[in-house]
């Protein structure tokens, strides 16, 4: 979930957070890369026990659950989000029973200078907007030698053969063709470029040399399954409810012509794992 953005682009993830909150670790929590690990997992393993860690957008406390069961101490940890959903969900977890759990706007963090060792960020950064405000907020908050982890979409697309999740795009889009709705403009687009990285994140603010590591995740599924995860997409807002009824009804039967059934589905997506490093003085 975002957790700042220009008011029209705030006012959409908002609504759709209300009415889908938990909707990001449902589609990513059991995808997988071909080593068997999530994206939620290879942030974990950046972090080294006892830092001081911030989740911005940290939804429904997936990402914290697996810090704590990983062996960091909750008191250490602290999430914050914009959705009031979101958090709800994560306040219900027991096992983020003494992480810090706050609503607000990353332009503004609640946070101490150099209070915090290393942020995650997961499938949250490329939809900020306004992202000056933000990482300057998040050189302000980082300790010297502090790091900057995050998981962005934005990956080059794999290809539809045997991905149901292109499949499910295709189908949405086509339908989405005469549709009045939008979806407002999310995110900075130089966030989807190395050198717009480096433009983001410059020696003058305190950041080293962006790294960024590409990667897939994919997950099998029977067809319930994977039309729940995947209608979970900001772009159904495109769509009124007769035609989400024949997306889903189009989706299925794609599906059996691709697969041979339905029993299980393979989606696929493309990733990209960010790293940025908070320099010395």
């Amino acid at each position: 979930m975002t957790i700042a953005a220009n008011a029209a682009a705030e006012a959409f993830l908002v609504d759709f957070h209300r009415d889908f909150p938990g909707c990001t670790s449902l589609c990513f929590a059991e995808s997988r890369n071909s080593e068997g690990h999530s994206s939620y997992d290879l942030l974990v393993r950046t972090v080294p026990l006892g830092a001081r860690v911030l989740d911005l957008g940290c939804g429904d406390g997936h990402l914290l659950k697996l810090l704590v069961e990983a062996g960091h101490s909750p008191a250490r940890l602290t999430g914050l989000d914009l959705s009031t959903e979101e958090l709800s969900l994560a306040m219900n977890r027991p096992e983020l029973s003494g992480v810090r759990l706050l609503q607000g706007h990353a332009d503004q963090l609640p946070i101490e200078a150099g209070a915090v060792d290393v942020v995650v960020c997961h499938m949250v950064l490329m939809l900020v907007s306004p992202l000056a405000p933000v990482v300057e907020e998040l050189a302000r908050i980082l300790a010297p030698g502090g790091q900057l982890q995050a998981m962005l979409g934005g990956g080059p697309r794999v290809l539809p053969q045997g991905n149901a999740f292109e499949l499910f795009l295709d189908q949405l889009n086509e339908l989405a063709l005469g549709s009045d709705n939008r979806v407002p403009q999310l995110g900075d687009r130089r966030l989807r470029t190395l050198t717009g990285l480096e433009s983001v994140f410059s020696p003058e603010l305190g950041f080293g040399a962006p790294r960024v590591d590409h990667l897939y995740v994919a997950r099998t599924a029977p067809f319930a399954r994977t039309w729940e995860f995947l209608s979970g997409v900001y772009e159904r807002r495109l769509l009124d409810a007769d035609a989400l009824v024949l997306l889903k009804s189009r989706f299925q039967a794609s599906c059996q012509d691709l697969f041979g059934a339905t029993q299980g589905l393979s989606s696929s997506w493309a990733m990209r794992h960010l790293t940025v490093d908070r320099l010395h003085g």
